[in-house]
């Protein structure tokens, strides 16, 4: 299936674990081709998983924010196994020179994605690194009066994105 089916289908058994700032496990989000087959994330990130399924297929989605400086990131991927095939990560990075929220996308099905690396072939970032980038406020458009992330934003965002439905206590 492709990403655009993903995003658009209805999404059944969401399931959303619980913050936490330690380093992901291997079970957390499996990645076997990186170190130790595991997210790479360090102590300074929060972090969630989001799980479902999509016409028959699961899916999960690695849903992290920087705790000092503005970085965010959503990767979601389908379940192969014990591993992961990374379809897209949502990204906002303030160190880039050309700042702004970019995504990386696979545009081709996901059978065809290799497992277990966060670039696969064929992935392209939209917009492109040297590009304009529209949305390029790291909290932009939220209606939030503190100047940071938190939980139910960065899990917001992610929903936003990536279509799915989740209980939260602010509203984008």
């Amino acid at each position: 299936m492709i990403l655009s089916e993903i995003i658009s289908r209805e999404k059944k058994n969401v399931f959303v674990s619980a913050w936490t700032d330690e380093k992901p496990k291997r079970k957390d989000y499996p990645l076997s081709c990186k170190a130790g087959g595991r997210f790479p994330l360090t102590r300074k990130w929060r972090w969630t998983t989001v799980g479902f399924d999509v016409s028959g297929s699961s899916y999960r989605i690695m849903v992290a924010y920087h705790k000092d400086v503005p970085e965010y990131q959503a990767v979601l991927g389908e379940c192969d196994g014990a591993d992961t095939k990374v379809l897209a990560r949502l990204e906002y990075h303030a160190a880039h020179p050309i700042v702004g929220w970019h995504i990386h996308a696979v545009c081709k099905d996901g059978a065809e994605v290799e497992a277990g690396v966060m670039k696969p072939h064929g992935q392209r970032r939209l917009p492109d690194a040297r590009s304009h980038h529209r949305r390029n406020q790291y909290l932009d458009g939220f209606s939030l009066s503190e100047e940071s992330m938190n939980d139910n934003m960065a899990l917001d965002i992610a929903a936003k994105w990536f279509g799915f439905k989740h209980q939260t206590s602010w509203s984008i």
